[in-house]
């Protein structure tokens, strides 16, 4: 079997009889290597061939990606596609999606370990922005690092004090938001922000 990818046989004065056993190895040996990582192609038959699961190259790009590899056949709910992952260069954060059989979804926390950064991508697409600030013109307007794609949820403060402070919000969007603080004002406010 070490003879098969040898590319300088069968010479050329090998009998005719002997070429079908060089075919089959020649076969053989092929059909070897496109099992280790494909669906085995069926003769007369235009199916297989496809890369087996875990072993394709992911889709990468800003496209969202609606067809195989080979650029024609549209995904669907099987199992041939069920598990395909595209890296989504849309978002600053690029988060890993998968293919769930109808859609593309966010695969796990982008990203995926906590460096100081103001945002964080949860798996089901929430994205949760946290910080802190020091009370200063009280009104306060803290204003996002990067805005909300779409809309804000919720917004939560605390206020930092050695007594019992208030501090509340009059104002938030997708961008910023605004909060004032009480008679015992905070000097620090923890603020978190979750939107979509």
């Amino acid at each position: 079997m070490a003879d098969e990818w040898n590319v300088n046989k069968p010479i050329n004065h090998t009998l005719v009889s002997a070429l079908p056993e060089e075919i089959r190895k020649l076969k053989t040996s092929t059909k070897t290597q496109i099992d280790r990582e494909h669906e085995t192609p069926i003769d007369g038959d235009a199916t297989g061939g496809e890369h087996s699961n875990g072993s394709a190259v992911a889709y990468k790009g800003t496209v969202t990606p609606s067809n195989r590899p080979d650029g024609v056949t549209a995904l669907a709910a099987n199992d041939v596609d069920y598990g395909r992952l595209w890296i989504d260069d849309n978002l600053t954060q690029v988060p890993i999606k998968r293919w769930n059989g109808s859609a593309w979804v966010i695969t796990g926390m982008s990203p995926s370990a906590y460096t100081g950064q103001q945002s964080v991508i949860l798996p089901n697409g929430m994205i949760m922005k946290m910080g802190a600030f020091t009370v200063g013109s009280n009104p306060d307007t803290v204003t996002f690092a990067a805005a909300f794609p779409n809309n804000i949820v919720s917004v939560t403060v605390t206020a930092v004090h050695s007594t019992q402070p208030g501090y509340y919000l009059t104002a938030y969007s997708k961008t910023a938001f605004t909060g004032i603080g009480s008679s015992a004002q905070p000097t620090t406010v923890l603020w978190t922000a979750i939107g979509y």
